[in-house]
């Protein structure tokens, strides 16, 4: 882009200068049919021509100072839309990483949601399964043997006290109490 500009100026310092020279030319050609005319002498030629190389060269180097600074102008403003470029690709970068951020963190709401609704589903079946259990109803042996002599019983057959609690529908440390008791008996 910089090289474009640069051969721009170029080009057109150019053909300023080849406008220049061309009007001189006219110039001289004037001046000589008019000398000629007119009879102005040689002296006044050389000085006229001399006024008008020296205008020439005051163009060119106000010419040239114009195209530099038209010049700096141009890398200045170049140099500012690069910088620019730079800082909206750098924001362009970090916007398409909190896009990225934002997506993931969506999906993972979405699967907890699911697993949620999952949970849920599956602690309101087990609710349901718990209301359905029907609480174990205790063994009936005779009414002559009190709980005690049951227990006592369940005991000498070789049940252990978790077996014997389950049964009888009573606490470990209630069966263990118990046992305590009529073995101190």
């Amino acid at each position: 882009m910089t090289n474009i500009l640069i051969g721009i100026g170029i080009v057109i310092s150019l053909y300023s200068l080849l406008a220049i020279f061309l009007t001189g030319n006219k110039k001289k050609k004037v001046i000589k049919n008019h000398s000629t005319k007119n009879n102005i002498n040689k002296g006044e030629l050389e000085l006229e021509f001399f006024d008008l190389k020296n205008q020439i060269v005051d163009l060119t180097m106000e010419f040239n100072r114009t195209a530099n600074f038209n010049t700096d102008t141009l890398d200045k403003k170049i140099m500012t839309i690069s910088e620019l470029n730079l800082n909206l690709d750098e924001k362009i970068v970090k916007s398409t990483k909190l896009i990225t951020d934002m997506d993931i963190l969506y999906r993972r709401l979405l699967e907890a949601e699911v697993n949620l609704s999952e949970k849920l589903k599956n602690i309101s079946n087990a609710e349901e399964k718990i209301l359905r259990i029907k609480p174990k109803t205790k063994p009936m042996i005779r009414n002559t043997i009190g709980y005690e002599d049951e227990i006592v019983e369940y005991y000498k057959r070789g049940l252990d006290i978790y077996e014997i609690a389950e049964k009888m529908g009573k606490s470990m440390g209630e069966i263990e109490f118990v046992l305590g008791l009529k073995r101190m008996r």
